[in-house]
């Protein structure tokens, strides 16, 4: 039997993007991965925010101690020996997760103004297309007019960015969903 019953839905932003393309790919199940403005390259990533290799430089033996990682400080050398050793550092172990991955994805990006930390650069390298490319049709891609996060939340541009989300999820979800009520939703003078 299977748990939960009702469709699953997750949602994973930035970083967390890689970790959950890892851990479906090892047999959890759902049924939509969201992808919001995936890094799909952590080694890359790392190189852009920090202008050296942190990867090749900890695999050489250089400890770095506490490090800012889009905003939170972190024990670098246990991140970075525990990436490496997990598989997360770039691209090819993302392939090798994929290759695993029996559900459903919607890679979705924002505009980069948006962007809080990271600009990934993962669309310039054509990384979200490859990916799409082998998951075939359980793939799409979903770009975003307004950011989910910031200032500009309180909007109905925002509300409509929300709204198109939700509709990806009913799409592949539930397509019944798709002739039932609207989702509820909070007036804009009340928030």
């Amino acid at each position: 039997e299977r748990w939960p019953r009702a469709p699953l839905a997750i949602l994973a932003s930035d970083l967390s993007t890689r970790v959950a393309l890892k851990l479906f790919g090892q047999g959890k199940t759902a049924d939509l991965l969201l992808l919001l403005d995936p890094i799909l390259d952590l080694q890359r990533t790392l190189r852009d925010l920090h202008h050296r290799d942190l990867v090749e430089d900890r695999k050489a033996g250089l400890r770095f101690g506490l490090l800012n990682l889009m905003g939170l400080s972190i024990d670098a050398d246990g991140f970075l020996d525990d990436a490496v050793a997990g598989q997360y550092v770039d691209f090819p172990s993302v392939q090798h997760d994929i290759e695993r991955l029996r559900c459903h994805v919607r890679v979705v990006t924002t505009p980069a103004a948006g962007r809080t930390f990271v600009q990934p650069a993962t669309m310039e390298d054509g990384l979200i297309q490859q990916l799409i490319e082998m998951l075939g049709d359980r793939a799409a891609a979903v770009s975003l007019s307004s950011p989910v996060v910031g200032e500009e939340l309180i909007s109905e541009k925002h509300r409509e960015t929300c709204q198109s989300l939700i509709m990806q999820c009913k799409e592949i979800l539930s397509p019944r969903w798709r002739t039932c009520d609207p989702v509820a939703e909070a007036d804009l003078e009340d928030i």
